[in-house]
């Protein structure tokens, strides 16, 4: 006997398009209601795994140097400072000795010098002869480094060991130019400028010298150790499980959230063995393990940026009940079950599912978003009006009031 209440098919289509038509019939008096779609499950994020995470023992070295910057038009660091004690000393040890006024007269005022602190990052296993970038910061009182030159200045790092040296032309990105007052950017003159002219790159500006950085890659007991980037203990279960997977043995261990140790060995011709896998070298064993493909998991979150209102989170992040109140704005989330009629055929059984359902009210405006995620409430509120900041002030509040499962974060 058929069910007297609506599971019949045809009987449940009409229903369909009467709603629909429904919707669209009371968009002309005012009261907009949007079915939202069919929300598809998030799909996993599949990565490699050198993109998520890096071998232990391999890191990048910060470098630092101090210098001087020549060839400035009167933007430098001028007469008071140390700058000008910094260029007697370097004039000194090129023979020149200004400090007897009898022999030089000329005092030394560097108009066109700066005195600058140089950085760069060496990366791993670079050898002498390679090059890499610098940035070079103004620690004076220099206005501006356009077209200065770097004069040749050692870097060394945390080690105290010099590991390059750094020279060259600066590319700020930008200038900085003045008229009257001197022709400097000081008191008294119009000036315009374009970016920071006291920050500047120069482009393979270092060329490493010295002993490679040693990285001991091989931990305790002829193993290595992978850190993932953003700890999670899921991803690192999959991890192990996928190492485990291509090894054809139990050799990945993860240790916590945040590190899966992997067993190596050498076998009597001296190939390095990952399990059963052997391979000529430890870096092809390393690159097999770098290249092969998990899927991740992170925890959802909503970036916010108050500053340039600026708000990011993933579309699938759903939301739950609550009751918000934002000025004159009023959002209503309530959980309300949706039944799908049973299929063709004997056995079969209607199934109830629970679909969120978010009503936001302000003035004679009505929106409805039936199976909602914050993409959906973002869009809609957004073409309602509502400004960026209101839109941060509601995820915030949904947030407090436990509509939303997701990590906010603030940045400035």
């Amino acid at each position: 006997m058929p069910d007297p209440i609506g599971f019949h098919p045809l009987r449940s289509m009409r229903i369909h398009i009467f709603r629909r038509w429904t919707g669209v019939w009371m968009t002309g008096v005012g009261l907009l209601i949007l079915t939202g779609s069919s929300i598809a499950p998030a799909q996993p994020v599949i990565s490699r795994v050198k993109d998520i995470a890096q071998l232990d023992g391999i890191q990048d070295n910060p470098l630092i140097g101090y210098g001087l910057v020549g060839g400035l038009a009167g933007t430098g660091d001028g007469r008071r400072g140390f700058t000008a004690q910094t260029l007697t000393n370097l004039l000194a040890s090129m023979g020149i000795n200004v400090l007897q006024p009898d022999v030089i007269t000329t005092e030394v005022i560097p108009d066109n010098v700066a005195a600058v602190m140089v950085l760069a990052n060496l990366p791993p296993y670079a050898r002498p002869g390679t090059r890499i970038n610098c940035t070079v910061v103004s620690i004076g009182r220099a206005s501006s480094l356009q077209g200065g030159t770097l004069l040749p200045t050692p870097l060394k790092g945390a080690d105290n060991q010099f590991h390059g040296l750094a020279y060259g032309s600066l590319s700020i990105g930008g200038f900085a130019a003045a008229a009257g007052g001197g022709g400097g950017l000081g008191a008294g003159s119009a000036s315009v400028q374009k970016n920071h002219p006291a920050v500047g790159i120069i482009p393979n500006g270092v060329v490493v010298e010295g002993e490679p950085v040693f990285h001991n890659v091989v931990q305790e007991g002829n193993t290595l150790r992978w850190l993932l980037h953003t700890p999670d203990f899921k991803t690192a279960s999959n991890l192990q499980r996928k190492i485990n997977t291509l090894a054809g043995m139990n050799i990945a261990r993860a240790e916590d959230a945040s590190a899966v140790r992997v067993a190596v060995r050498m076998d009597a011709n001296g190939n390095i063995l990952l399990g059963t896998q052997p391979f000529h070298s430890l870096v092809d064993a390393i690159a097999f393990i770098d290249e092969a493909e998990i899927e991740t998991d992170e925890p959802a979150k909503i970036v916010i940026n108050e500053r340039t209102g600026t708000v990011v989170a993933g579309q699938h992040i759903r939301v739950r009940d609550a009751v918000i109140a934002h000025g004159p704005l009023r959002i209503t989330i309530e959980t309300v079950p949706e039944v799908t009629p049973a299929g063709w055929g004997m056995g079969g059984a209607p199934v109830t599912t629970q679909q969120a359902q978010v009503t936001v009210t302000e003035g004679d405006k009505v929106t409805t978003v039936q199976g909602t995620t914050i993409g959906e409430v973002l869009s809609n509120l957004n073409a309602l009006g509502y400004t960026p900041r209101d839109l941060i002030a509601i995820l915030q509040n949904m947030a407090a009031a436990g509509a939303i499962k997701a990590q906010i974060e603030m940045i400035q």
